[in-house]
């Protein structure tokens, strides 16, 4: 009868081991997954970054040399940058 009671116990603790490793394992996987999304919204603004970048560059830049064809790609390219940046749509 020991023997049984023994074994009761050792399930009911390798049940309880079992539930508490699987509580860790839930907790480190929404840390990954919080670091993820954090990362993804660090690239995010790398990227706006790097296009308001882009757009400050075209917009302050010297057009006073340019062909007719190159000024109207100019504006057509800071059109969808200001589209894409700040939502405008003047079309």
């Amino acid at each position: 009868m020991d023997g049984i009671v023994l074994l009761g116990d050792n399930i009911t603790k390798i049940i309880e081991v079992t539930e508490e490793r699987k509580k860790e394992r839930e907790k480190v996987t929404e840390a990954q997954l919080e670091i993820s999304r954090l990362n993804l919204q660090a690239a995010q603004e790398q990227k706006e970054a790097k296009l308001i970048e882009a757009y400050n560059y075209l917009l302050v830049r010297d057009t006073s040399n340019m062909s007719e064809e190159a000024k109207a790609s100019r504006e057509k390219t800071l059109q969808k940058m200001e589209k894409k940046l700040f939502g405008t749509d003047d079309e």
